[in-house]
């Protein structure tokens, strides 16, 4: 598995998570940190974390020598959008890796279809200037794998109608 964590924590915040899911599917679980947080240099945005987490899955698949096709993708928070960006990738004619396949499954726990999306629903209509970054809903399109959308109706981070339209899509 691959575990993508959420925007107020890095990878020493979610250890207890990971150690469970671990435990539960009896699996490794890698967590890739994000450029700029924790110990991790570098400044964040979709462009360097989409690199980190290609890379992690190169590494893992060539390295560890573990397919695609056994690979769980999981996303919590902002890490949905770096998850579904990795998930289209691996089943994409552009991915680096040998042989286009998809991940074996998608968890999205609290999805946003856009961040544009994201920032128009805490700012109103000037969050339309934001650019256009990891667009969940197209990447969904794309990911050609089993998806589970986890979200909860009264969740005060992003509105439950994001995940809700994802699912629905």
């Amino acid at each position: 598995m691959i575990y993508f964590h959420g925007n107020g924590e890095d990878i020493g915040c979610c250890i207890e998570t990971c150690s469970r899911l671990a435990d539960a599917l009896n699996a490794v679980v890698f967590v890739p940190e994000y450029p700029g947080y924790g110990a991790s240099r570098g400044t964040p945005s979709s462009e360097s974390i989409d690199a980190i987490a290609r890379a992690v899955t190169t590494s893992i698949c060539s390295q560890i020598q573990v397919p695609p096709s056994r690979i769980i993708i999981m996303g919590r928070s902002i890490g949905t959008g770096a998850a579904a960006a990795l998930a289209a990738w691996l089943n994409s004619p552009s991915s680096t890796m040998n042989n286009r396949q998809p991940a074996a499954a998608l968890i999205l726990h609290s999805p946003y279809t856009s961040i544009r999306d994201m920032a128009k629903s805490i700012v109103g209509a000037v969050g339309g200037l934001i650019l256009q970054r990891w667009n969940t809903a197209d990447n969904l399109k794309r990911a050609g794998c089993p998806i589970l959308i986890l979200h909860a109706p009264n969740d005060d981070v992003i509105p439950f109608r994001q995940g809700e339209c994802l699912f629905n899509a």
